[in-house]
């Protein structure tokens, strides 16, 4: 009676567990939109080169994409530039950390997809600098790749100023370790 009552518990955990880590691709999508205004309104938005078009504007971006780096750009005004930095999505944050067997199955599915990412910040405010007579405007260029510790010090950044959850940091922090051993 309680080896069946063991058995039938440890049946519903690995099943509830797969259920809920498999549905990052359904829930979220493969995309996820990312607000960027302003002030002034109507600069222009790039990202490596493409105009992706003029504040205030809502971008579909790829989750599977380690970052974007966006750059806003106004005649008379200095570049910006604005770092869009993937985290693991909290409900699949709660498996991993919770059903980490169970969650391996549903999580190859959502990471083959880029659905167990979440964008931050999700929404994206830029107060231009208007640029000084004969000065140089173009921001400097960001890195494709940052070093391990900087993705470290970004992801605890967005931690302490509240975009992501405690969950959402353990757990990018934990894939960020691991990729770290594979290279």
């Amino acid at each position: 009676m309680i080896r069946r009552a063991i058995q039938f518990g440890l049946c519903l955990l690995l099943c509830t567990s797969l259920l809920l880590s498999g549905c990052a691709t359904l829930i979220h999508g493969t995309t996820q939109t990312v607000s960027v205004s302003s002030n002034p309104d109507c600069a222009d938005v790039y990202e490596m080169g493409n105009n992706l078009g003029r504040t205030p504007i809502a971008l579909e971006l790829s989750r599977k994409k380690k970052f974007h780096n966006l750059v806003l750009r106004k005649e008379g005004f200095r570049d910006e530039r604005v770092r869009i930095t993937r985290v693991v999505s909290g409900s699949v944050a709660a498996n991993i950390l919770l059903f980490p067997v169970g969650a391996l199955v549903g999580w190859g599915v959502d990471a083959a997809s880029g659905a167990q990412w979440r964008l931050v910040p999700e929404e994206v405010y830029v107060e231009l600098k208007p640029a000084e007579t004969g000065e140089t405007t173009a921001a400097e260029p960001e890195p494709d790749e940052w070093t391990v510790e900087q993705e470290l010090e970004n992801l605890k950044g967005l931690f302490d100023k509240g975009l992501i959850t405690e969950d959402e940091y353990k757990a990018t922090k934990k894939v960020i370790l691991e990729n770290m051993t594979k290279e």
